[in-house]
């Protein structure tokens, strides 16, 4: 099954040294990275260590925020399964106008 058919938005999920995923994590890393998605706005993820950069398809563009049309698939998600640590999905929201779908960012903490 693919990655991103079983991941879920802001629940976390941990990746395992042996490639197998956990989802619905609960854990110190996972609750760091809540409280990174609920409190950064899309305009600073580019500051925030957690996010996983350089798997965007937009042209010229390699930071964390992913356009709503790109799933958790392809190299991101190999690159992903390579790469043990605790994840969580979450949208990149412009606090100033939450209608507005910026896209969304993958978090990463080792352990």
């Amino acid at each position: 099954m693919p990655l991103n058919a079983i991941v879920e938005w802001d629940s976390a999920f941990r990746v395992n040294p042996n490639g197998t995923v956990d989802t619905g994590v609960e854990s110190a890393a996972a609750n760091s990275l809540r409280t990174i998605a609920e409190n950064t706005g899309a305009d600073e993820f580019d500051d925030v260590p957690e996010a996983v950069t350089g798997h965007s398809g937009q042209h010229g563009y390699s930071g964390p925020i992913m356009h709503p049309s790109e799933q958790l698939g392809g190299g991101m998600a190999s690159d992903v399964l390579d790469s043990p640590g605790t994840y969580m999905l979450t949208e990149a929201q412009d606090f100033d106008d939450p209608d507005n779908l910026v896209g969304w960012v993958l978090l990463r903490r080792e352990g």
